[in-house]
């Protein structure tokens, strides 16, 4: 078993009491680009059960015993969620849900093997048949004719398991059609632990909201009738509305989910500037920036009435001298809902991004995510709070895996995972990226096992669970008839009704698939569990939203004093940090400012417009103005920046 440094991080962070180091009890590799595809990013998510570690990682999984052994080798998803090899499958989430002994597995798919092509997408949920992975999971689907589900979340409670997704039409094609809005799908948990044929659903159809961030499903660590979930918009405000959506009753056909939600206010969530990373030695150029994704919620968890959501956002770390790439950490508590906590969390000099979040028995978090800085690689590091912690601080990080060299992709992300151990609910399992020595897209992740307590606990009792009131069989080909479905409007206190024009209510499971790396099973296959067998995995990207995605990392160029009659310039480099062509209009400022490269143009992915900003004062005095740019991104249509200079 490999492992990575677990030495507490030194660079100076935030102005914030660092009151509590977590202890890293062990650590191995997880997935990495070889095994998975030559794509990125990975979207690093991982599980434990009783007896396994369960990564699944962009179109590949893994599973593995608590000490690293390789229990299943890498095996490709599509085959596990019987899919095509062929069609485009993406943003993979894995769940272990201490409440009832089960895994929940989920991916999107399309219905082609190319974004350019497909025009429907689907939801894809595998639910396993007992709290052991190599076992038969059942294998349910929710299409959504005519629409792209984009990073589908994954959440559970008591009786439902939600699925999430930003919603974009497929109309020409999945990867031309704009967002249309946010919409989730609840599934009748008790129907899905059993095995039943058909299982029924709630469609919340876009757009429940237009945010243009997803709604975040909460992993529920206690028991709660009541699933709760979090969205944030992207706004150009000083403070951002959180929303706390709180999902009540069950499909069944009759009255079904009831859906009522808050708006609450927090700090402006900030798209997060690319990070620094260290240039390796003998290099002929400066290794180039990471980008660190937007402000989206990434990832929740509920316990004993608080419910926490991470993100990646903006700050200035104190004494710092430029905005940093942050990890946000904000605590609901659901009994309001009121906001306990909110707050940045940044190094400075570096950059942290993509944290994940779960708690253990006592409340206590953790998060794992990525930090880099000019004089650091990209790795994989890990923070924790006790839940008697200040408010509004987390303690110091550990790194877990340190980054090899710096990394040659272009994105980086999705996510990372965080998932409790059922078996010792004092320990958080984590996985977080980090830069591999290797060419280009030369990504790794890497897991961890580690305790948030100072000091050892005694061995909690074992977590209950709930029995299915029929055992699943893997050997029953099961089929369904479609009927009508229920939809729902997310108003206060609202209820589901039956909709004459809706596709399905239930969802048909296909053949029980066992997890093989060939993952070809049929209604009589049983699980193998090999560490030598080939994998069968899919050549795809991960999707990103279809359009292009507009990035200006300063909201102000401030040009200081300036002798008057002197001109002085400025770069202002706006990026496109989608996959897709992106259209901007540059806008015009009046003397004593100019633009050098106004008007539109289209950038290409990857690329970037650098206008140049003029300041010649003609008296003296401080004076300011703002400059506008727009572009076809729907999530950040045009952005406003500010100059501002004084004449001497």
């Amino acid at each position: 078993m490999a492992s990575g440094a677990i030495l507490p991080e030194a660079e100076p962070l935030l102005s914030q009491a660092l009151v509590t180091t977590p202890t890293v009890l062990a650590s191995f590799i997880g997935l990495g680009v070889a095994e998975s595809c030559d794509c990125e990013p990975p979207d690093t998510q991982v599980a434990a059960g009783p007896n396994h570690v369960f990564e699944v990682d962009n179109v590949a999984g893994k599973i593995f015993s608590k000490t690293g052994t390789t229990i299943v080798a890498t095996f490709g998803l599509n085959g596990f969620f019987n899919l095509n090899s062929t069609l485009f499958t993406s943003d993979p989430r894995i769940r272990y849900d201490t409440i009832s002994g089960r895994w929940f597995v989920s991916i999107l798919s399309l219905d082609t093997s190319d974004i350019t092509t497909a025009h429907n997408g689907q939801y894809n949920l595998a639910v396993s048949t007992s709290s052991d992975p190599t076992q038969p999971f059942n294998v349910y689907t929710f299409p959504t004719p005519g629409f792209f589900p984009d990073q589908p979340s994954l959440g559970f409670n008591d009786d439902k398991v939600v699925s999430s997704g930003v919603a974009f039409s497929c109309n020409p094609t999945c990867s031309g059609g704009p967002q249309v809005g946010n919409e989730f799908v609840v599934w009748n948990k008790s129907e899905l632990l059993t095995g039943a044929a058909n299982v029924h659903t709630d469609y919340f159809a876009p757009p429940e909201d237009f945010s243009g961030f997803p709604i975040m499903p909460a992993k529920s660590r206690s028991s709660t009738s009541t699933l709760f979930m979090a969205s944030a918009p992207d706004t150009s405000t000083t403070t951002t509305p959180l929303t706390i959506w709180s999902l009540t009753g069950v499909p069944d056909g009759g009255a079904g989910t009831s859906v009522a939600t808050t708006d609450l206010t927090i700090k402006r969530l900030n798209d997060p500037p690319d990070a620094k990373q260290k240039t390796p030695a003998g290099a002929t150029s400066a290794a180039k920036p990471i980008d660190t994704g937007d402000a989206r919620l990434l990832d929740a968890v509920f316990r004993d009435g608080k419910f926490w959501t991470v993100a990646t956002s903006s700050c200035t770390p104190p004494t710092d001298s430029a905005p940093r790439s942050c990890m946000r950490i904000i605590e609901v508590l659901t009994a309001g809902p009121s906001i306990n906590q909110d707050f940045d969390f940044g190094t400075k000099g570096a950059y942290d991004y993509y944290p994940s979040v779960d708690l253990d028995r006592f409340d206590n978090l953790i998060t794992s995510f990525s930090k880099s800085s000019a004089s650091q690689f990209a790795g994989a590091f890990l923070a924790a709070r006790l839940d008697s912690d200040p408010i509004n601080t987390l303690g110091t990080p550990v790194l877990f895996k340190a980054g090899e060299t710096s990394y040659k992709g272009s994105r980086w992300g999705d996510y990372s995972g965080a998932g409790i151990d059922p078996a010792d609910e004092t320990v958080i399992w984590l996985a977080a990226e980090y830069a591999v020595s290797g060419t280009f897209e030369n990504w790794g992740t890497w897991i961890a096992r580690a305790r948030v307590a100072p000091a050892p606990l005694p061995t909690p009792t074992a977590t209950a669970t709930r029995t299915p009131t029929a055992t699943p069989t893997a050997t029953a080909t099961a089929s369904a008839t479609a009927t009508a479905s229920a939809t729902s409007t997310a108003t206060p206190t609202s209820t589901t009704s039956p909709s004459p024009t809706a596709t399905s209510t239930n969802v048909t499971p296909t053949a029980t698939p066992t997890i093989t790396p060939t993952a070809t099973a049929t209604a009589s296959a049983t699980a193998t569990a090999t560490a030598t067998a080939t994998p069968t995995l899919t050549p795809t990207a991960t999707p990103t939203p279809p359009f292009g995605r507009m990035r200006i990392a300063t909201n102000h160029l401030a040009f200081g004093k300036v002798t008057v009659g002197s001109p002085k310039s400025l770069p202002l480099k706006v990026k496109n940090s989608g996959k897709f062509n992106l259209q901007v209009n540059i806008g015009t400022l009046t003397a004593p400012f100019a633009v050098s490269g106004s008007g539109t143009f289209d950038i290409p992915k990857g690329g970037h417009q650098t206008p140049m900003i003029t300041f010649q004062p003609d008296t003296t005095g401080a004076v300011s103005q703002t400059l506008t740019v727009t572009s076809d991104d729907p999530k950040h249509p045009s952005k406003n920046v500010k100059v501002s200079g004084v004449g001497k």
